[in-house]
């Protein structure tokens, strides 16, 4: 290989004397020094040097890294896949062992290498990934290459010589939440190398598309190129469960397998059932076991995302929507629009200072390109309450305000904004009314007491109080009706993970023996699924509610309404503060 040197030879290659053992093997995984060739092969190689950086005990017995069987499977696996996902459990190592084998890929051709760490918000970004790849670095920061910059959120391989050529040489890490979606893309594919790696954690996570985006960008010129996206896996419809999707379709796979192919590359299953820590809590400590699972109500939510680390099959006959019944009817698909359409929201205040997320969903409604008229909604908008401004106004006056401004940033009508006025948050649908200068009243939408007389369904003609036991049953009931008529779309992703979460109530479960559908009480749903609200959900009923009320529409109807079903005079002013609140959804106590 060189002249004018003593040499030493390793795996049939001749290396300068000077160079040491891990350089050897860091040098044969980059180039693949396969067994035909003399070596051992990449991942071989590879996680020889993993033991040579971060043995498990030092000569002074300090503990750098526990090497388990999961995560000698993922080293496997990044030497062989282009693209791959992971699905795992909480407490499965997955950010853990990434950062460790990206930062020894790094360390293997530094100068070469660009690497983009991506995560949901700055902390987020520093507590997990990236903090445990500057943990790992540190170790070594006297002698491995790269400096890390705190302020910059980044390890470089030269500081001073970020405007040259090297500039693209390190690991950059990026909070996909800071700053809008557009300059999050362009932040990550501004950096290109011979040799680009994409490492995305809490893949689940819908702003996380952002970074699968910029894939397209980033391959781009590379001669080498790799992304891992990981996370706890929620549904089949966020972002992780779509770059998971089999490429012979979902019913080809189960809870049993391991790994499977998918349409570009390969999703690698850690069962938290064959966790390292089941054969040894104590020294695997850090990984889920079996008391995690003994903590979990099986078959719930939580045991299938956070315990096996699988999305939860479908098939329960107590759910309100699944995931299938999403993708058969495109609810989450764009719109095609014939003409203009109306702008509206539906609003879930929850009027507590120690309540739930305050959420607004902003619809559009209009002629579709097929000859329906469908609601597409619109990104969720959570309002926050300055809590430092609250003694120069009240939090009802605040809140009111929020609402209002964004709604007319968007070309909202007030007429077109409705809201829950169950029980108290009357108080704040009057402050909106006052406040909010613009001809009529927005649409009050109670949640308690007993369904309406409006038929059930675009299938049942009958009222909806003879077929569902209460009001909320019916809203959330409008949901099916006008997806499964086609006329949902853009339904955002975590308003459809609510409506599959929640389910109806068991006939035992009834207070009161009745053949009409139920759904469970939100503070049981709470209960069962660790106190998850579905507020994006209710924010969306509230909407539909709005255009069957306010604009006429229906679900099955293909034509423009002449005009609306019901005026602005005629909007429901009722002031419940009785016994029937959403707090129960009308089931006596």
């Amino acid at each position: 290989m060189v002249d004018n040197h003593s040499t030493i030879t390793r795996y049939g290659l001749s290396f300068p004397d000077y160079v040491n053992d891990l350089d050897i093997e860091l040098w044969c995984y980059v180039h693949d020094q396969t067994p035909e060739k003399g070596g051992l092969g990449k991942a071989e190689h590879f996680k020889n040097a993993v033991r040579m950086l971060f043995p498990e005990k030092t000569k002074r017995g300090q503990t750098l890294y526990v090497w388990h069987d999961w995560a000698e499977r993922r080293m496997d696996e990044w030497c062989s896949q282009e693209f791959q996902t992971w699905w795992g459990p909480a407490a499965s190592a997955k950010s853990t062992d990434a950062a460790m084998i990206a930062l020894v890929d790094w360390y293997a051709d530094p100068v070469n290498t660009t690497t983009i760490i991506c995560s949901t918000t700055l902390p987020m970004l520093k507590r997990r990934i990236f903090g445990e790849m500057v943990k790992f670095h540190q170790i070594y920061k006297a002698t491995a290459p790269g400096i890390y910059m705190k302020s910059k959120t980044a390890i470089v391989l030269d500081p001073e010589k970020m405007e040259t050529e090297l500039e693209k040489a390190g690991i950059f890490g990026f909070a996909v939440q800071q700053g809008s979606r557009e300059e999050a893309k362009n932040n990550i594919i501004g950096q290109h190398n011979k040799r680009v790696r994409l490492l995305i954690d809490e893949a689940q996570h819908p702003a996380l598309e952002v970074a699968f985006d910029a894939i397209a960008n980033l391959e781009k010129g590379c001669d080498d190129f790799k992304v891992v996206a990981f996370g706890n896996p929620g549904s089949r419809l966020d972002p992780l469960g779509r770059y998971s999707e089999p490429a012979e379709g979902w019913d080809s796979i189960n809870p049993d397998m391991d790994s499977w192919k998918t349409k570009r590359g390969k999703c690698i299953f850690f069962d938290g059932l064959h966790s390292p820590a089941m054969k040894d809590p104590k020294k695997f400590s850090f990984l889920v076991k079996q008391k995690d699972f003994d903590k979990a109500e099986y078959d719930s939510p939580d045991y299938w995302q956070f315990c096996r680390g699988y999305v939860r099959p479908e098939g329960s006959s107590l759910q309100i929507i699944s995931e299938s019944f999403a993708i058969k009817n495109k609810m989450l698909e764009k719109p095609e629009w014939v003409s203009d359409y109306r702008m509206g929201a539906g609003f879930d205040p929850s009027y507590s200072m120690g309540g739930d997320r305050r959420v607004i969903v902003p619809f559009q409604v209009g002629m579709s390109t097929w000859g329906a008229q469908i609601i597409s909604f619109l990104s969720p908008k959570q309002i926050e309450i300055e809590v430092s401004k609250l003694e120069e106004e009240t939090f009802a006056r605040q809140l009111a305000e929020k609402a209002i401004l964004h709604c007319r940033s968007l070309g909202i009508k007030k007429r077109y904004f409705g809201m829950d006025t169950t029980g108290a948050q009357t108080i704040l649908a009057d402050y909106i009314d006052e406040l909010w200068e613009d001809e009529g009243k927005i649409y009050r939408c109670e949640f308690g007491g007993k369904a309406s007389d409006m038929a059930a369904s675009e299938k049942n003609a009958d009222p909806a109080c003879d077929v569902y036991a209460n009001r909320v049953t019916e809203l959330w009931f409008n949901m099916v009706s006008f997806g499964r008529s086609g006329q949902i779309r853009n339904l955002p992703m975590e308003a459809l993970q609510q409506f599959t979460i929640r389910e109806m109530l068991a006939t035992h479960q009834m207070r009161m023996r009745t053949n009409k559908r139920q759904i469970e009480p939100k503070k049981i749903m709470k209960e069962r699924t660790g106190g998850r609200s579905p507020d994006e959900a209710d924010a969306c009923c509230v909407g539909l509610d709005l255009v069957r009320q306010r604009m006429g529409i229906h679900p099955g109807m293909k034509k423009q309404p002449q005009r609306d079903k019901q005026s602005d005079a005629m909007a429901i002013e009722l002031d419940i503060d009785g016994d029937d609140l959403y707090l129960t959804d009308g089931i006596p106590t």
